[in-house]
């Protein structure tokens, strides 16, 4: 909803998302898209790169990790969560999130640098409008490995609280700021802190500074924002309506059917040839007992 504020006016522009998880939900970018906007996502685990493949043919998907050099680097899933990561995971957190049903695995995937990745699939002449990370802890690798002079993106969002345990007591996540370990290095690359949503933090380039105070103010009221549950409580609604509109359709022309057959009966009854046969159909019962 910040960004909306700031790029209301444009039908298309170039996000990058560095960690992108699910096409749809909890998706910074999946609103733009909508929008007719492009960009590239990466995402490290499989099953949500291949989503993001189905469900966003016009970007450029990237199953990789991006830190601060190339090469190869061990991967954790966490299977069904936004939890996975680069970062090597404390092993009582992954006993934790076993026992609430969250299973880890470890795969070895590239790694890139940003740099390298926007030099490579950014189109030329195409300014990035923003850039967001959210990558479980490796934050600082993914920012220390990009040019950031030659490409500057107009918004940086960095989440900066990071699970790093799981209290199975209640049910509750235990998290960390991270920000004092990555903020200085972006205020020296020549960003402005703009706001935060106490998870993430928004920055803007110092080209664009009249954008900071635009991201803030929280998203509220006057923004007019739906949220995503919301639009899916509508859907699921307006399907259960539809299929009740159906079922009384359906009962409908059930009795128009019983009342047409009841009138051929009422019909037959009072026709000259049902009142004839009458004698017949009495000595047919009276043989069948007979016979029984």
């Amino acid at each position: 909803m910040l960004l909306e504020r700031c790029f209301a006016e444009r039908a298309d522009g170039f996000f990058i998302d560095v960690g992108a998880w699910h096409p749809v939900l909890d998706s910074v970018t999946y609103h733009f898209s909508q929008k007719g906007w492009s960009g590239i996502n990466v995402e490290p685990s499989p099953q949500y790169y291949e989503m993001l493949e189905r469900a966003r043919p016009r970007d450029i998907n990237l199953q990789l990790v991006v830190g601060e050099s190339e090469g190869t680097v061990r991967f954790t899933v966490v299977a069904g969560s936004q939890l996975s990561t680069a970062k090597p995971m404390d092993e009582g957190f992954r006993r934790d999130l076993a026992q609430d049903g969250f299973l880890s695995s470890e795969i070895d995937l590239p790694m890139r640098t940003l740099a390298a990745v926007c030099a490579e699939h950014v189109p030329a002449h195409v300014e990035i409008d923003f850039l967001k990370i959210d990558v479980e802890g490796f934050e600082e690798r993914v920012i220390r490995g990009a040019d950031w002079q030659s490409y500057r993106p107009r918004i940086l969002i960095m989440e900066a609280l990071q699970q790093v345990g799981f209290d199975v007591n209640t049910d509750a996540p235990i998290t960390e700021d991270s920000s004092s370990q990555w903020e200085p290095f972006i205020l020296d690359q020549g960003y402005i802190a703009a706001g935060t949503t106490g998870v993430n933090r928004f920055y803007v380039r110092t080209e664009d500074e009249q954008l900071a105070s635009v991201l803030s103010t929280p998203a509220n009221v006057l923004d007019g924002f739906v949220s995503y549950d919301l639009i899916l409580a509508r859907e699921e609604a307006a399907a259960l309506r539809a299929d009740v509109e159906q079922i009384n359709a359906e009962h409908e022309a059930l009795e128009k059917s019983i009342g047409s057959l009841e009138e051929q009966v009422t019909q037959i009854l009072s026709s000259t040839s049902w009142r004839a046969t009458a004698p017949l159909r009495a000595l047919s019962r009276l043989v069948r007992r007979q016979w029984c």
